[in-house]
């Protein structure tokens, strides 16, 4: 039995159980953005939550039982953490408590018994991308988190004094500077013009997307349109976005695909973005007999909780976009070292791609 918070929980009428097979759960966790007493009205909220999951089937001993378990786990969270959230799964003799480095949100899962794998891919991640607008020289750049527009880059026409292209190579910068590794995908609103010099001075034009601009005269109703489109359509961009990231890693030649490369990147601690289709994920806890890609799925998910206790991220996909892949790959994170080098002086030297989103 699986719920989303902060849905309402219906209740059931049942025999109560005296024992909890496990007990798991994701919740949003950030002490290094939080004051104290947001940190302990999260994990009051969370234990609420958690209290009415388990009232629905469990008897009053067996919940005792288990939030004391709850509340001394809690009392045992890293306070000075810069990750985003926490992953828990506590069975009746053991307990896994994973820092992540996304963030999440409020998921709990009783008496499903199920691995890290199965708790960081079945649940909502918030959504992340940037928008650059540029306008008759003007630019302005904002970055979606917290279900909101933030601007955190303006510059005026003429503040640059070698023109639009210094412009362009320095708001580039600041975007690569921003997003390390390139997990958010950026969003341009301006002329073709204007997108074709923009992508003539990055080095990540795989993941720079172009919209159509609506004909709206208010630049606030503008940017809220631009915005609600995206947020609207997210699931269908996270999914160009992905294979613009695979185009981005074959063209940088650090690519690795296919089962076993990805086992041995594991265990040698490669870290980056993990991307399978749903039938290896199937495979990996049901392995087909005789099939020797998957006779080493327990190492393999342990190497994956240990990618993800290192800050990296997974995504299961579609069976469609992985299929001449081997339905796996990983996508590293030094792409970005062998990128061209940025800086506000000198021109990076780049390729060329496009990208298109109609809205």
């Amino acid at each position: 039995m699986n719920t989303y918070c902060p849905h309402t929980i219906s209740h059931k009428v049942t025999r109560p159980l005296r024992s909890i097979t496990s007990l798991s759960f994701t919740i949003p966790f950030q002490p290094s953005m939080w004051n104290d007493k947001s940190i302990q009205s999260a994990l009051e909220y969370s234990t609420h939550i958690i209290e009415t999951k388990l009232k629905s089937s469990y008897s009053n001993e067996c919940i005792k039982t288990m939030l004391n378990r709850l509340k001394q786990l809690f009392s045992r969270l890293n306070f000075n953490t810069r990750r985003k959230s926490i992953a828990v799964i506590i069975s009746a003799d053991s307990e896994k408590l994973i820092y992540l480095n996304f963030p999440v949100r409020l998921f709990v899962s009783v008496g499903n018994s199920i691995s890290i794998l199965d708790l960081v891919t079945g649940i909502k991640q918030e959504i992340g991308f940037y928008l650059l607008c540029i306008c008759n020289g003007n630019i302005k750049l904002y970055e979606y988190f917290n279900e909101r527009l933030n601007i955190v880059y303006e510059q005026k026409a003429g503040a640059v004094s070698n023109g639009i292209v210094e412009a362009n190579t320095k708001v580039s910068f600041i975007i690569a500077y921003m997003n390390r590794n390139y997990q958010k995908p950026v969003f341009f609103v301006g002329s073709s013009e204007e997108f074709n010099c923009f992508q003539s001075n990055v080095s990540y034009p795989e993941i720079v997307f172009s919209i159509i601009k609506p004909l709206v005269q208010n630049k606030a109703e503008t940017m809220q349109m631009i915005e609600t489109a995206i947020v609207k359509k997210w699931s269908q961009w996270l999914a160009k976005f992905h294979i613009a990231q695979i185009a981005m890693a074959k063209r940088a030649n650090t690519l690795i695909f296919n089962y076993g490369a990805v086992l041995q990147a594991l265990c040698g601690s490669k870290n980056g973005l993990l991307l399978m289709n749903k039938r290896v994920k199937k495979e990996l806890h049901n392995p087909a007999t005789g099939d020797i890609h998957f006779q080493d799925s327990k190492i393999f998910i342990s190497q994956v909780e240990k990618f993800i206790d290192r800050g990296n991220c997974i995504a299961v996909k579609e069976c469609g976009m992985l299929k001449d892949l081997g339905g796996i790959v990983l996508i590293p994170d030094t792409m970005g070292e062998i990128q061209n080098t940025f800086s506000f002086a000198g021109y990076p030297s780049t390729r060329r791609r496009s990208g298109n989103l109609f809205l």
